[in-house]
C-alpha cells in the first residue's frame, strides 16, 4: 500500500457498485455532514484504490474544521464516486478498514445442495464484515415467501461463516464432518453450522417447515 499520513483510521465502507466501463466505482460510508468551514462537526472524506486481482479501497476522514467537539456519533449517509487508474475486472473487493473482503457477483465455488423440491433461489448476495467473504443465498417455494417459509444456506472461503442460532445447541455429523446444531424454541429458528473446504456452511430455517434431521439430510447434499 502507498504511504498514508501517519494515524490514518479508515471508515468502514457499506456498499461499493462499479461502473459499466469498469472504470469508476461508487462507495457508500457512514460519516459527518459534508465539510463547511463554519460546522465543527462537518468533514471532507479521501479515497485510496488499488487494482489488482482484488479491488482494495479504503476511505478515511481528510478534513475537519478546527474546533471539532461534541458532535453526535450519528453517522450521516455519505458517498465518493473515484476513478481508478485502470479498469478492474475481477468480482473481489476488500475494504481496507476491517479488512473485510466483498463480492460484486456469486463467487466461485459455491456449494451446490438438493433443495426441497419446488423451492428456488429467490435471493443471494454478499454478506459484511468477513475477512475472507462471505456469501448468502436463499430459497423458497415462492418469491413472496415469509422468512419462516425460507431455507437461507450461508457460505465461507478461508475463515469462519460466523453464522449462530439460539441458546439450545448440540453437536451433529454432517457428511462426516462434526458440526454444531443450533435451536431457538420461542420462533422455531434451526441453524446448522459445519465444516466446509477451508470455510464453513451454514443453513437456517423453521423446524415447523424443515425439521432439524431434514436440515441435516440437505446439507449432506453439499458437493
Amino acid at each position: 500500500m502507498p504511504s498514508l499520513p501517519a494515524g490514518i483510521e479508515f471508515v468502514p465502507v457499506s456498499a461499493l457498485t462499479l461502473s459499466s466501463d469498469h472504470r469508476t466505482v461508487t462507495l457508500a460510508f457512514a460519516g459527518a455532514r459534508p465539510f463547511d468551514a463554519t460546522d465543527p462537526c462537518s468533514a471532507d472524506y479521501s479515497v485510496w484504490t488499488r487494482v489488482g486481482d482484488v479491488l482494495d479501497i479504503g476511505v478515511w476522514e481528510s478534513r475537519r474544521p478546527a474546533g471539532a467537539h461534541g458532535c453526535d456519533a450519528m453517522g450521516l449517509g455519505r458517498s465518493l464516486r473515484p476513478e481508478l487508474d485502470r479498469p478492474f475486472d475481477g468480482s473481489i473487493w476488500r475494504d481496507v478498514s476491517g479488512p473485510y473482503v466483498h463480492f460484486l457477483a456469486a463467487p466461485s465455488g459455491l456449494a451446490t445442495f438438493d433443495v426441497p423440491e419446488g423451492w428456488r433461489l429467490i435471493d443471494e448476495g454478499d454478506l459484511e464484515d468477513s475477512p475472507t467473504g462471505r456469501w448468502q443465498r436463499t430459497y423458497a417455494p415462492r418469491a413472496d415467501a415469509p422468512v419462516e417459509q425460507t431455507l437461507s444456506i450461508y457460505q465461507s472461503f478461508e475463515g469462519p461463516v460466523n453464522v449462530t442460532g439460539g441458546e439450545e445447541t448440540a453437536s451433529v455429523t454432517v457428511g462426516g464432518r462434526q458440526g454444531t446444531a443450533y435451536r431457538h424454541v420461542p420462533t422455531g429458528e434451526i441453524v446448522l453450522v459445519w465444516p466446509w473446504g477451508a470455510g464453513e456452511l451454514a443453513m437456517s430455517a423453521n423446524e415447523r417447515v424443515i425439521t432439524m434431521s431434514n436440515l441435516i439430510r440437505i446439507a449432506e447434499s453439499a458437493r
